[in-house]
Parts: C-alpha cells; sequence; structure tokens
C-alpha cells in the first residue's frame, strides 16, 4: 500500500489525538469543563462518529454502533446522554482501529470523485468533491478537537489545583 501525503498527515493528526487522550483518565474524560457543553469523552467520541462517515461513503457501512449518533453527533451533549456511553479505553482502542481503516480505504482514492459532493451544512454548505478534500477536512477537523481537549485538560488540571489550594 503505498500512501500518500495526505493520508501521512491524518496518521500524523490521529496520533496527536491518541497521545493526548492516552494521558487522560476516565473520570477527567467525562468532566464537563465550567462554560462548555462537552467533555473531553465527548469530543474523542465525536471525532470518531464524523471520520466515520469516511466508511459510509465508500463502503455503505459503519463501524461504530448505532447509539453512537446519539451520544456524538454535532449538538449532542453528555450533560443529554441517556444511552451508556463507551469508555474512554474503548474511543481509543476504536480510534486506533478506525485509522487503520482509513489507510485502507483513503491510500488508493484521494482523486476519487464523490458524487454527489459531500456537503458539510455546519462549514456553509462547503462542499467536498474528492476522497482528498474530505479526508483534509476530516484532519482540520480532528486538530479542531484535539485543541479542545488539550484546552479541557488544562482546564481541568486548573480546577484541581484551584481545589487543592482552597482545602488548604
Amino acid at each position: 500500500m503505498v500512501l500518500t501525503d495526505i493520508v501521512k498527515q491524518f496518521d500524523l493528526t490521529r496520533d496527536a489525538l491518541l497521545k493526548t487522550v492516552e494521558t487522560v483518565t476516565e473520570s477527567e474524560a467525562e468532566r464537563v469543563p465550567d462554560g462548555f457543553n462537552n467533555s473531553i469523552k465527548w469530543h474523542a467520541g465525536h471525532t470518531l462518529f464524523a471520520t466515520n462517515r469516511a466508511f459510509e461513503i465508500f463502503e455503505s457501512a459503519s463501524y461504530l454502533p448505532d447509539h453512537y449518533g446519539e451520544l456524538f453527533k454535532p449538538g449532542t451533549s453528555p450533560r443529554d446522554w441517556t444511552t451508556g456511553a463507551p469508555t474512554l479505553r474503548q474511543l481509543i482502542e476504536q480510534l486506533e482501529l478506525q485509522k487503520g481503516k482509513i489507510r485502507e480505504v483513503f491510500s488508493h482514492r484521494t482523486d476519487h470523485r464523490l458524487e454527489p459532493p459531500f456537503q458539510l451544512k455546519a462549514y456553509g454548505g462547503l462542499e467536498l468533491h474528492t476522497a482528498g478534500e474530505l479526508l483534509n477536512f476530516f484532519i482540520f477537523h480532528e486538530a479542531m478537537h484535539v485543541g479542545h481537549i488539550k484546552t479541557f485538560k488544562q482546564l481541568l488540571q486548573t480546577d484541581e489545583q484551584a481545589a487543592d489550594t482552597a482545602a488548604k
């Protein structure tokens, strides 16, 4: 399998996500920082869920449980979950598996035309016309959520430090 530069970039971004979430405890992953709607676990699951669209497009299949949409689609929040969420460890394992599947799907078809184009309603109706454009979007999207997760980690650490100081 020949890996294109864009697939290598996806690997780099996914590895950054995995490295970041692997340093988080389950308890930290479930906390929603003040002023926010989501948790680290939600961001990890949302990234997994969003990238799963590739398999729905190219293979007419999904590799995720059906209830993940209820948990991780845009506009959802852990505060509203009524279905059991996966553990952070389960999400990490699924993110690792998905990385390999993305390599398989995209390594030989980045120029493949999407018919119809993939439309991003949340981004003003932006249309993506090729598999490479779609993978570029996934990279952007994932990197954005890595940034959110890193910010949340800092906020949670600051909250813990403040609580420790107040307890003294």
